[in-house]
């Protein structure tokens, strides 16, 4: 690993606007794609929805001579739903008002077709603006208000047709949508942005899916849509559905409608109105093994409210709720429970008992702003516990004891906290070999802070107030991995050249501060930086002893070489008046001392008799 992060960034189809992200690598691999492409059409609120995502990628212009409607354009791309396709871009055209003509390729293009008409005019769709023989798999329509769709208008595409998406077309919530009849094929539909404006309706009790035939739709995505109940008909006819994303609505309690979803393994309800999860609020989805919850302001977890999922749940986000303190006795039985995510509540006191249960955690995140920390608080996990986050805790210093004790501990995260200093000894006895401080006001970093931790640290400074490294020639070269820097007032100068020269090429990531401007680690403008400024400094002479490099004068301190031109014109002088005998013993001390110095060559000969053995310590 050569990245500046400490884990790979996780896949890139979150669906979650989680305020945390499980990966510490930075994010390089998220899928930014789309924003690229359309960020100048996006309105601001769909750029921040998290569903709103574009898993394709751009392999070149096809060679294949496929036809391409006007006025789109046209490209071949790979989509994760069906591999190989020739995508149809039409998106950003305010003024289209209708499908271009799809005929021309109808037994033409070789592989699946994708349409993207986001964010044009497109007002009435009907079944003739899909010819038959169309094969149609992805269909993007976000963003057209105007949209109205004939009940028939995707009959001659249903036997191919995978993935819809339907954000924001001013689609109320109060009828069965009877456009989706027959796609048997449709695994994925967003319909998310939506129910908004006159006739929306915010308590759907309407059954949305009744007779439709989806048996295949497994993925469905209802963000943003004004949502404060739903009906226990609502999901009649999708009971297929395996993912749910009900995200940042106004639900105020469990939904009836979950009822009928026992197929369900991924329930998404954060950013809602829940104050409350009372006994048996999951009991029917017996299949689930993801539920986030986060953002809501949940202040009471009954002890039996995870009842029906113990043996099936696996991911349970509880962060930025109100929980006062950890649910323990919720979550004593769910004995597949792995990640725990309990960042930005109002805990007081973790006990030692908060965390004994019949489950083995890997990532557990604890937080909160008046959080004390006992030191057995994490002994019911501590052969498990891999991946830690302690941030926004307001903590001022690390809290050794009950994070030494994590046997298995291999990434620490303590960013976004109140420590300004790491001093002696502070990390002694912790196991993980990634730490990060990121996100600190730290400054200062005492001599021994390292001390008595495994090798091989990757180490996080991001955005800190730290400005000297000198503390890595502290330690031996195998301490430390690599360290990332980024946005840190660290200054382009000779400790930096020196780390630089006497460690690997990936040490360092980051940035450093020259003239007011950030310059990159990796720039190739910073080794002249680095040489200019460098250029008369004391440790250019250190770093040269080994191996014969320029001549002392040129590295000499200013301050020093007008005592050395007097001293010598003193010497030639002298010998204008020596006698024979005195040249004869002066000429033996000198070939005496030439000789006990040669290992290190006639330059520190020089220096020595320059600057005296002093001098060059200091330097």
């Amino acid at each position: 690993m050569c990245q500046p992060r400490i884990k790979p960034a996780a896949a890139a189809d979150s669906t979650t606007p989680l305020p945390q992200q499980h990966n510490f690598l930075r994010p390089l691999t998220l899928t930014f794609t789309l924003l690229v492409l359309f960020a100048h059409v996006l309105p601001a609120s769909l750029q921040e929805d998290p569903s709103f995502s574009f898993s394709s990628s751009s392999l070149s212009s096809s060679s294949a001579g496929w036809p391409c409607p006007s006025p789109c354009q046209c490209r071949e791309d790979h989509v994760a739903q069906v591999g190989r396709t020739w995508a149809v871009l039409c998106s950003g055209r305010r003024g289209l008002r209708s499908v271009p003509d799809l005929a021309p390729l109808v037994g033409q293009v070789q592989v699946p077709l994708m349409l993207k008409m986001d964010y044009c005019d497109v007002g009435n769709v009907s079944r003739h603006d899909f010819p038959e023989g169309l094969q149609l798999s992805i269909l993007h329509l976000n963003g057209n208000a105007g949209l109205r769709m004939s009940a028939d208008a995707l009959q001659n595409v249903r036997d191919t047709l995978v993935l819809l998406d339907l954000q924001a077309v001013n689609l109320p919530f109060n009828d069965t949508l009877r456009f989706l009849g027959g796609l048997h094929h449709l695994q994925e539909l967003s319909l998310s942005f939506n129910n908004k404006g006159h006739g929306h309706t915010p308590h759907v009790t309407a059954p949305l899916f009744r007779d439709l035939n989806l048996t295949a739709l497994t993925k469905l995505k209802l963000y943003n849509c004004d949502i404060r109940s739903l009906g226990p008909e609502v999901f009649e006819g999708a009971e297929s559905l395996e993912e749910l994303h009900l995200g940042a609505n106004r639900i105020e309690e469990m939904p009836p409608a979950l009822g009928r979803l026992s197929q369900l393994q991924v329930l998404d309800l954060s950013s809602n109105a829940l104050s409350h999860l009372p006994n048996g609020s999951l009991s029917a989805l017996t299949r689930l093994a993801e539920l986030k919850l986060h953002m809501n302001g949940i202040e009471q977890v009954e002890d039996g409210a995870f009842a029906g999922v113990h043996g099936t749940l696996s991911t349970l986000v509880m962060s930025f709720c109100s929980l006062r303190e950890v649910p323990t006795e919720a979550i004593r039985p769910l004995i597949n429970l792995t990640t725990l995510d309990l960042t930005g509540n109002l805990f007081n006191v973790v006990g030692p008992d908060a965390f004994v249960g019949s489950y083995c955690l890997t990532e557990l995140y604890v937080s909160s702003r008046t959080i004390s920390f006992d030191k057995l608080m994490f002994t019911g996990q501590k052969f498990c516990i891999k991946d830690l986050k302690i941030r926004q805790a307001g903590l001022t210093s690390v809290p050794l004891d009950p994070i030494k004790d994590l046997v298995k501990l291999q990434y620490l995260f303590l960013d976004k906290n109140n420590i300004s200093t790491l001093q002696q000894d502070e990390l002694k006895g912790i196991t993980a070999t990634s730490i990060s401080f990121s996100d600190n006001p730290l400054r200062t970093i005492e001599k021994g802070a390292f001390n008595g931790l495994r090798p091989k640290l990757v180490l996080l400074l991001e955005r800190t107030e730290l400005s000297d490294l000198s503390f890595i020639f502290d330690y031996p070269d195998d301490t430390f991995r690599f360290l990332s820097l980024y946005e840190s007032p660290i200054p382009c100068d000779c400790t930096l050249k020196r780390i630089l020269a006497s460690r690997s090429e990936n040490f360092l990531y980051g940035t450093c501060s020259h003239d007011g401007q950030q310059v990159n680690l990796k720039s190739p403008n910073l080794s002249s930086i680095l040489s200019e400024k460098c250029r008369f400094s004391p440790v250019t002479l250190v770093a040269t002893l080994p191996t014969k490099a320029v001549e002392v004068d040129t590295v000499r301190p200013y301050s020093v070489q007008p005592q050395a031109q007097q001293r010598e014109k003193h010497v030639v002088n002298d010998q204008h008046r020596e006698s024979p005998e005195k040249k004869r013993r002066k000429s033996m001390m000198k070939t005496k001392k030439s000789n006990t110095m040669a290992p290190y060559g006639h330059h520190f000969v020089k220096a020595c008799h320059l600057n005296k053995t002093t001098d060059f310590q200091r330097l």
